[in-house]
């Protein structure tokens, strides 16, 4: 039989036909703050939103960003800031009819020395547990789905950052202009970033606002970013403003000198 890989909604799916089932999770993510030394504890409900018995395995694992920004996952305590095998869920093993719904209990024990950032997924793996649904079918189908942690240390944290480099420019007289912006964390935790370019002239008038959607940096990480617009400007001279917003730190901002020349007016 062909084999079919699939990603839906966070959900990865193998399979050696085609059928219907689903799980659903929340929350999808988890941010957790904690002094070293101590625990915190918290649910995930799962759910089968599908039509045949499941049963569900949960267990932890890393994940890291990959170059594209995706999330990159490893085995559990292999990553340097993983905080996998701190994590105990209960029930880790479990069966859900149609409909039913399952709470999972974790608990996080954070070890006396740590500091900074720590990352994990709490994924819960699935496959169809009806014999009639395996024999009418003729599937064997399994999926999973995870919840990312996120696990800063109160007390022990610094969120810091900077824009190390910054261009706006048009790659060609047909292009859109495209602002590069590089970010880099320098603090021991992720920083949740956010912004917008804008660009004034010497008179302060405001030519564009371009928005920076959310994104995300582990501490070590520079991340470049870019921004297009689409707009003209006529011949002169320019301040091209970047800012990041670093939720709830002071912005990080960084000026461009744009020359426009030849434009009409």
């Amino acid at each position: 039989m062909k084999k079919v890989f699939l990603s839906i909604a966070g959900i990865v799916l193998f399979a050696q036909a085609c059928a219907a089932f689903s799980i659903n999770i929340d929350p999808p993510s988890i941010w957790l703050s904690a002094s070293p030394g101590s625990s915190r504890t918290g649910s995930i409900i799962v759910e089968n939103r599908g039509g045949d018995d499941i049963t569900v395995n949960a267990y932890t694992e890393d994940w890291i960003f990959s170059k594209d920004r995706s999330k990159e996952f490893r085995k559990a305590g292999t990553t340097k800031y993983s905080c996998a095998n701190w994590i105990i869920l209960h029930p880790t093993s479990f069966t859900l009819k149609p409909g039913w719904t399952q709470e999972v209990k974790y608990t996080v024990s954070v070890p006396s020395g740590a500091q900074g950032g720590y990352y994990s997924v709490i994924f819960f793996e699935s496959k169809l547990d009806s014999p009639v649904s395996l024999k009418r079918s003729n599937v064997i189908l399994q999926g999973r789905i995870g919840s990312i942690v996120y696990l800063e240390t109160q007390g022990a944290s610094k969120k810091a950052a900077s824009i190390s480099s910054f261009t706006f420019a048009k790659p060609s007289a047909k292009q859109p202009y495209e602002a590069k912006i590089t970010v880099q964390n320098e603090g021991n935790t992720a920083v949740s970033a956010e912004g917008t370019v804008i660009i004034t002239d010497d008179t302060s008038r405001l030519y564009a606002k371009i928005d920076i959607n959310k994104f995300y940096v582990l501490q070590g990480e520079t991340v470049p970013v870019k921004a297009y617009w689409k707009g003209t400007l006529p011949e002169g001279e320019y301040d091209v403003i970047a800012t990041i917003d670093l939720g709830g730190r002071t912005p990080v901002s960084s000026v461009f000198k744009l020359s426009v020349e030849g434009a009409k007016r």
